[in-house]
């Protein structure tokens, strides 16, 4: 039947099933753009204001606009705790109301064009070019009372509502998740109730008369109902380019995510997922930086929810920037997360929303994102063992694993998950066998259930049309003194080391006193002074310097980094934990930090200079050159921080790590053959991690030419023979 046959002849006159699910049907073919195109009104209500369900509202939407049809759409919006005490403290204000209303919902735009595909942006715009020709009209719905800060923020279940131009309508309900039909999305179900079936009318009639009452926020809807400002319409339409036209909606419907499919698994992304399966679905998967932990990770949970061995996903992550991309990668494979960083201080409000909602059978899956360090607070872990008492089966994801092993955070691991993913491209913590020992118990141990390694990685031959893991990168290593204070305070914590180790004997390496001593001693080299005039030797050799990333250990090296760069006319920013992860208007609806990275991808910022904050999980392809100021006997940093600079671009040819270490004064054992014995053990060791950190270089032969150094030094400066 055609658009303009189907609207004369009614939704009666179209071939209705009383159920549609998307695993024999296509919803958009079969159910929207038929049902839509008979119809001159569309009311909708959906409980969750992101990308993909905006998406979603506008499947099959040109047919209503060719019959001008007109749509009613209801949304819920995030209100922070901070927004709840000022409505509290004057509830009868209006335009008090109105105002925190209104910044509620730019926020929600905002953070639905940060996270959206390029697809659901397309079906966003047509939503805004649809409320700036007056053919939408959107209202939110909050809940009262809203003088109670505490109270949750949701509207009841999704709703539609279509009428044709004879007064017959059809209502639906059911599980929407947001997508179309495809591998590896979720089945999405619908059930249809008719206005001229007897046995459906009351159903009907319920459904119609509860939009109603929310919509004109009648005084027993149990909501406050909030109009689209003029400033927030402007603000929506903004989204709307020069180049959108009416011919351009009309092909939204055509649309499916074959256009931007979802990339498949690599064979080597496919064995990590089978291994972990064999493994009893417990297990941890220890992958080079930048193989696609995340990916990988994102398909064993979309494919454990789809075949229903588990409801209910949560992933712990190190920060909020981690946490955003997370959610990115999750909606990439056709799950719709629950980030909990962007409720803010509402965040265990919302997650314990979400868990009865999926007790009560009103949610079939549920995927959480969250912060590791509040996944082991008591209101976390509540709704955990509520949901496993409940029956429903529960996955955890703990990204950067090896942070697990710290008994601060530990507790987050509950024997509650059944099923376990560990992803690390380091899991066994350094100097701590006990942390290591848990993690791996915790994992089903002794050793990860998969591993692919940095040169596993680089010799990874990629088929037609993928693209390599990493760039091979070069390694240099720079060696500097220290200065005589520095040396003293070396020899002195050496001293002290030695007497320690002898003290504790076999329990050295979990003894905490050793372990501040050693700490300390490791500061001195990473924060060495005469570093700083090495690097800018460095830097002044590849002016001029871009997309270059400086791993520092202190404020106070940052500080001179800095300095050294802005000197030469190299444009830094240092990126710290004071830089927000927060969405901001300001920045696009990203965070600082976001846009910091976005600004250095761009050519904006030549160099980031940073700590800790770039060591794990964040991805900046277009980082070429690494310096290592922070340079440590840590393998766990040196693997995480060459991830951030080795990665695949199309316009690297070959990345660079320059290594900043320190040769460790020598000869402070004299007169004492067990403090000579350890100073070499020492210089062993440096000349160990030499031989590993360059093992993958493409400049591997050229760098041992320095360990050769080294140990022609050690020769020279100690009696290597006489106490071997």
């Amino acid at each position: 039947m055609t658009s303009s046959s189907a609207f004369a002849a009614g939704l009666r006159g179209l071939s209705i099933q009383s159920t549609y699910d998307s695993r024999s049907a296509d919803l958009g073919a079969d159910f929207f753009v038929p049902l839509l195109g008979a119809s001159i009104s569309y009311d909708r209500m959906t409980p969750t204001f992101t990308s993909s369900s905006l998406r979603s509202v506008a499947r099959g939407l040109s047919s209503l606009i060719r019959a001008e049809g007109r749509m009613r759409l209801l949304l819920e919006t995030h209100l922070s705790t901070e927004d709840r005490l000022a409505l509290a403290s004057n509830p009868q204000d209006r335009d008090h109301r109105n105002d925190i209303f209104d910044r509620a919902l730019e926020r929600g735009f905002e953070k639905v064009e940060y996270l959206a595909t390029q697809i659901e942006l397309l079906h966003v715009e047509a939503l805004a070019w649809m409320v700036d020709r007056d053919f939408l009209e959107i209202r939110v719905a909050i809940t009262s009372p809203l003088d109670n800060p505490n109270s949750p923020e949701t509207i009841p279940y999704r709703l539609g509502i279509m009428r044709d131009q004879a007064g017959d309508s059809v209502s639906f309900t059911g599980q929407m998740n947001e997508f179309a039909k495809g591998h590896g999305r979720l089945p999405e179900r619908l059930i249809l109730e008719r206005s001229w079936m007897p046995t459906e009318n009351s159903n009907h009639a319920f459904h119609r008369e509860s939009f109603n009452t929310i919509w004109h926020h009648k005084e027993d809807s149990n909501f406050v109902v909030h109009e689209v400002s003029q400033s927030v319409k402007e603000r929506l339409t903004r989204t709307i380019r020069s180049s959108f036209a009416w011919d351009t909606f009309e092909k939204l419907d055509d649309l499916s995510l074959t256009e931007n499919p979802t990339p498949a698994l690599r064979d080597y992304q496919s064995a990590a997922i089978n291994d972990w399966r064999k493994a009893g679905h417990i297990g941890i998967l220890s992958m080079a930086t930048g193989s696609g932990k995340t990916f990988v990770a994102a398909n064993a949970i979309a494919a454990v929810l789809k075949d229903r061995s588990a409801q209910v996903a949560v992933v712990l992550v190190p920060n909020q920037s981690i946490e955003a991309q997370w959610s990115r990668a999750l909606v990439g494979v056709g799950l719709s997360p629950v980030s909990l960083s962007t409720f803010g201080s509402s965040w265990s409000k919302a997650f314990a929303a979400a868990s009865s909602d999926t007790r009560l059978g009103l949610r079939d899956t549920l995927v959480v994102v969250s912060v590791m360090n509040r996944a082991g607070t008591e209101k976390f872990l509540r709704e955990i063992r509520k949901n496993h008492v409940a029956g429903i089966k529960q996955m955890v994801v703990a990204d950067e694993a090896h942070r697990f092993g710290s008994p601060k955070i530990r507790d987050a691991l509950i024997d509650e998950y059944e099923f376990r993913l560990g992803l690390s491209a380091t899991p066994t913590r350094y100097f701590d066998d006990e942390g290591t020992d848990f993690l791996y118990g915790y994992f089903n141990g002794p050793e990860p259930s998969f591993e692919f390694s940095i040169q596993q990685a680089l010799d990874w031959v990629p088929d037609q049309n993928q693209n390599p893991i990493l760039s091979p990168f070069r390694y240099s290593a720079v060696f500097c003194e220290l200065e005589e204070d520095e040396i003293e305070e070396y020899l002195e914590l050496t001293g002290k080391l030695f007497r320690r180790s002898k003290e504790v004997g076999d329990s050295a390496r979990t003894d905490a006193d050793r372990r501040k001593i050693l700490t300390k001693r490791a500061a001195i080299l990473k924060t060495a002074r005469l570093k700083i005039p090495a690097f800018e030797e460095e830097v002044r050799k590849r002016l001029p310097l871009k997309n270059a990333i400086v791993f520092c250990e202190s404020e106070e090296q940052m500080r001179d980094a800095v300095e050294v760069l802005m000197r030469m006319e190299v444009r830094p920013a240092p990126f710290t934990m004071s830089r927000s992860a927060i969405a901001d208007a300001k920045f696009g609806g990203g965070s600082e930090r976001d846009n910091l990275i976005q600004s250095f991808s761009k050519g904006g910022i030549d160099v980031l200079v940073t700590m800790s904050m770039l060591d794990e999980g964040i991805d900046i392809p277009e980082a070429t050159v690494g310096f290592v100021l922070a340079s440590s006997g840590n393998p766990k940093e040196f693997i995480q921080r060459t991830g951030r600079i080795i990665r695949w671009h199309k316009d690297k040819v070959e990345a660079e790590i320059v290594d900043f270490l320190v040769s460790p004064p020598l000869g402070a054992g004299r007169g004492s053959a067990g403090l000579l014995d350890y100073e070499k053990a020492i210089v062993r060791k440096e000349i160990s991690r030499l031989e590993e950190y360059s093992r993958p270089a493409s400049n591997a032969l050229e760098v041992a030419n320095s360990i050769a150094w080294l140990r022609s030094l050690v020769v020279d400066r100690l009696d290597w023979g006489s106490s071997e």
